[in-house]
C-alpha cells in the first residue's frame, strides 16, 4: 500500500515537473521571439485638414487666367476639380488605413503623370 502511494506521488511530481519545464521553455522561446522581432511599420504622418490648408496657402501658385479649361492642376484641389481639369484617370490605386484613405490616380500606362490624394484632397503630383 505504501509503495502504491509512493509511486503515485512520484508520478504526480514528475508530471508537475514536466509541466513546469514546458512552461519555462515556452516563456524562453516567447522572450527570444520578442527580442528578435522587427518593429512593425510605422504609419507616416498625415497632415490634418488645417495643416493641409496652411501648406496649400503657402505653397500654391495663384490661378493663372484661363486655367479653367487647360488641364492645370495644383496641390489642394479636390478630386472633382482634378477630374474637371484632366478627366478621369486610367487607373486608381486605393489604400485605406486607420488614418484615412489615400489614392493614386494614374494617367497613361506608365502611371505618368500620377496624382496623389489624401481624404479627397490632392497632396502630390508626380510627372
Amino acid at each position: 500500500m505504501v509503495t502504491k502511494i509512493f509511486v503515485g506521488l512520484v508520478t504526480v511530481f514528475v508530471v508537475l515537473g514536466l509541466a513546469f519545464l514546458g512552461f519555462v521553455i515556452y516563456q524562453q522561446i516567447k522572450q527570444a521571439q520578442a527580442e528578435n522581432a522587427r518593429p512593425g511599420p510605422t504609419p507616416f504622418p498625415t497632415k490634418t485638414a488645417e495643416q493641409l490648408k496652411k501648406y496649400v496657402a503657402e505653397h500654391s501658385k495663384p490661378d493663372a487666367p484661363g486655367t479653367e479649361k487647360t488641364g492645370y492642376i495644383r496641390i489642394g484641389m479636390t478630386e472633382q476639380q482634378c477630374i474637371a481639369q484632366r478627366g478621369y484617370p486610367a487607373k486608381i490605386n486605393r489604400t485605406t488605413t486607420a488614418l484615412g484613405q489615400s489614392e493614386q490616380w494614374c494617367y497613361g500606362e506608365s502611371c505618368s503623370p500620377a496624382l496623389y490624394f489624401e481624404n479627397g484632397t490632392l497632396t502630390a503630383i508626380q510627372d
